[in-house]
């Protein structure tokens, strides 16, 4: 829930919204914050299956927030639990592995935005 309130709601749709228009990017009015991040990722110059790549970390983390933090039943939160504990071994090696693509992702998006993408 922290990583998701420190990479996406520290996003300001505003400056995201007007930024991606300025690229020559038309959003729609109901895009949010990360759908508005990718479009100023194309307006920069990326493809739009990149851009959506480079944002998708922050997706996964946004998704499982509101999946494990009220959208879910139990059972269903036990079972991506379970699934997660197979997949990766434990939560701890799950988050390491989501804060890393974060971490490379916000590199990318840095210097892309600093013109050295």
């Amino acid at each position: 829930m922290n990583l998701d309130q420190l990479l996406v709601e520290g996003l300001v749709e505003k400056w995201l919204r007007k930024r991606a228009t300025e690229l020559g990017r038309i959003p729609e009015a109901q895009f949010r914050s990360l759908k508005l991040l990718e479009e100023c990722l194309c307006g920069l110059g990326f493809d739009e299956s990149h851009a959506r790549q480079i944002v998708s970390p922050w997706r996964q983390v946004h998704d499982l927030r509101s999946k494990l933090k009220g959208h879910v039943s139990r059972s269903e939160g036990r079972e991506y639990e379970s699934a997660t504990r197979t997949e990766f071994g434990n939560l701890r090696n799950h988050f390491r592995q989501l804060c890393q693509s974060c971490d490379e992702s916000l590199e990318v998006v840095i210097s892309a935005f600093a013109g050295k993408g």
